[in-house]
């Protein structure tokens, strides 16, 4: 017999009722403290203002690190050299917009201020200090976070820059001498993710290695392992190397055969892929050196990184074991120890 629709929607409706009413058998039957809805707006605020806090000492901590390691290597980074002056400004509006709300507790506004000033670095002798509002670069005005990073992107080697800072409500000028650094900006990347990377120009760490990182020094090797992949070419490398992949295997599988595949891409990818991740190693143990930190435990990053990934301890695919780099860092920390004890150039060695 045929159900009428009706009737239907009203079987429907009374078995929502009924799992309903079982629902509100399983409810927890405690009487917690009744929340104002004031409080919870409050409290919110504050965990916003606390996440830009955070990012904003990370950020701190990342720059202190790169500015060290991209001052001290310029002259190995062949032509890809910039100018810079060491240091960084932050606005509200270069948040997520979810996080805006607590810019104020974090001090940050529509206007830049400076977060982070280099010890030593041209800003510094200059006379910038962190907190400074900036007002005007070159006598053009610098209100917004884009007029400000467009007004300081054109900074040309060998002459001066004028920053007009607010400090204490008064507004002064600055003379700033740029210096020559490796052309490789560092970004923080606010993501839970235990990584870091180099596309050729740039270098992106993620916060969660800062968290795993427990000294500069262990940043330090992270950083100058990406900066060391940049100089040396690898990401164009990898790139000629998955078009060959595609070119040798992909597409004359494709033509004479009909068939789609990325197997030449992934062997392409794979060719000296362990090969380029041991001369960063040692390449960007050099680059730590050179910058003045203290490369005698880093290794130490592996063993701790085997603790994640024990499967990484014997076996690498694109990367190589995690015990085989340990050991090739301590026999370059060794190598370093010694150049720097003869008084020799700390210089990587390469082939002949």
């Amino acid at each position: 017999m045929a159900t009428t629709p009706g009737l239907g929607r009203l079987r429907l409706c009374a078995s929502a009722l009924a799992l309903l009413f079982a629902l509100a058998a399983c409810a927890p039957r405690t009487r917690w403290p009744e929340i104002p809805q004031a409080d919870l707006e409050a409290e919110a605020r504050k965990q916003k203002e606390l996440v830009l806090r955070e990012f904003l000492a990370m950020q701190e901590r990342l720059q202190r690190v790169a500015w060290n390691l991209l001052l001290r290597n310029a002259e190995l980074c062949g032509d890809r050299l910039a100018y810079g002056l060491g240091l960084q400004i932050a606005t509200r509006d270069g948040f997520p917009k979810a996080l805006q709300e607590g810019g104020a507790g974090a001090d940050l506004h529509e206007r830049p201020r400076v977060v982070f000033v280099a010890q030593g670095g041209p800003a510094d002798l200059a006379g910038i200090r962190v907190g400074d509002m900036l007002h005007a670069v070159n006598g053009v005005d610098a209100g917004t976070r884009k007029e400000a990073r467009e007004a300081l992107e054109e900074l040309q080697p060998g002459g001066k820059v004028s920053l007009a800072v607010k400090r204490d409500g008064e507004i002064s000028e600055h003379l700033v001498t740029p210096m020559r650094v490796c052309g490789y900006p560092v970004r923080l990347k606010a993501e839970p993710v235990l990584n870091a990377y180099a596309d050729g120009r740039q270098i992106v760490v993620y916060s969660e290695m800062l968290k795993f990182t427990r000294t500069d020094d262990e940043l330090a090797v992270i950083v100058g392992h990406e900066l060391a992949h940049n100089t040396q070419g690898h990401i164009r490398a990898k790139t000629v190397n998955l078009i060959l992949g595609r070119l040798l295997v992909d597409l004359p599988a494709a033509v004479f055969g009909g068939v789609s595949t990325d197997l030449g891409g992934q062997l392409g990818r794979m060719v000296y892929s362990q090969e380029f991740e041991n001369e960063a190693d040692y390449v960007g143990l050099y680059y730590t050196a050179r910058a003045g930190y203290d490369i005698s435990t880093v290794a130490e990053v592996w063993r701790r990184m085997a603790f994640l990934d024990p499967k990484g301890i014997s076996m690498g695919s694109t990367h190589p074991p995690t015990a085989q780099r340990f050991l090739a860092l301590e026999a370059a920390r060794d190598e370093i120890h010694a150049k720097q004890k003869a008084g020799r150039p700390l210089t990587p060695e390469m082939k002949q």
